[in-house]
């Protein structure tokens, strides 16, 4: 079940506070949420996820436009000018608002996630939609624009369909052969899922009958990570290159309750 050395790892954590790169400042009945960040739509769905207990995937585009990349080798490499460079996805400071219930929660959860998208469609040069069913929700990227300045559709990774047989397996090695069908359809390296810990548990390595006949990828994915961590939802990332692609999964814990704290 383990990919090729080097792979980063797939990791199921707990979210005890907000990442440093967001915040969420409550005024009266209105929250603003900000980021500055390489992933700034991921990071304000985390810190939403975090403060608000709600379930929102966010999924990096398979390939990124020039004009969302950066080059910061100069800043990370202790050698002038290396023959390899780092690039990273450029971002940049994301900004939404929304009205909270007298409970302190948001009054609309599918308005608030489609302002995020709203939002990051005018920063990034993407077109963001929110996919959900009420209770969970994922953010994807499905046009891309081009050096021409148009839009042109891009098919998310996780909307490609995948089929894997039937048969009683832990689910690390089912998420595996997911993995494995999206790299041959896409020619990317996906990686899903090597073990990951939570309250000391390791994740994904219990047994269950699982089988998925041509269906999308993500609908599988969430059926493997609610088996064993109903609380939970993932992060899709890609490199720059649209070379390797890293699924983690993360859930959301209450900070008394953090293992990790």
């Amino acid at each position: 079940m383990r990919h090729a050395a080097g792979l980063l790892f797939f990791a199921i954590a707990a979210l005890a506070q907000p990442p440093k790169e967001a915040t969420i400042e409550i005024r009266g009945s209105q929250a603003i949420a900000r980021a500055n960040s390489t992933r700034p739509v991921e990071a304000l769905a985390e810190v939403i996820a975090a403060k608000f207990n709600v379930i929102v995937s966010v999924e990096d585009p398979l390939v990124r436009p020039e004009s969302d990349i950066k080059d910061v080798t100069a800043e990370v490499s202790r050698v002038p000018n290396p023959a390899k460079r780092v690039r990273v996805p450029r971002g940049g400071k994301l900004e939404i608002q929304f009205p909270l219930k007298p409970n302190g929660t948001p009054a609309d959860v599918p308005a608030m996630l489609q302002a995020l998208a709203t939002a990051s469609n005018t920063l990034l040069p993407y077109a963001y939609e929110v996919r959900g069913d009420g209770e969970a929700f994922a953010i994807v990227p499905t046009k891309i624009r081009g050096k021409d300045g148009r839009m042109t559709a891009a098919e998310p990774l996780l909307d490609r369909n995948v089929t894997i047989p039937e048969g009683v397996r832990a689910i690390l090695e089912s998420a595996n052969l997911m993995a494995q069908s999206l790299s041959s359809q896409t020619g990317a390296q996906v990686s899903c899922c090597q073990s990951g810990v939570v309250a000391g548990v390791p994740w994904g390595l219990r047994k269950i009958a699982f089988a998925a006949q041509n269906e999308p990828a993500r609908r599988a994915l969430r059926r493997l990570i609610l088996a064993e961590y109903p609380n939970a939802f993932w992060q899709q990332r890609c490199d720059v290159d649209g070379t390797f692609c890293l699924i983690q999964a993360r859930a959301i814990v209450q900070p008394e309750r953090n293992p990790l704290r």
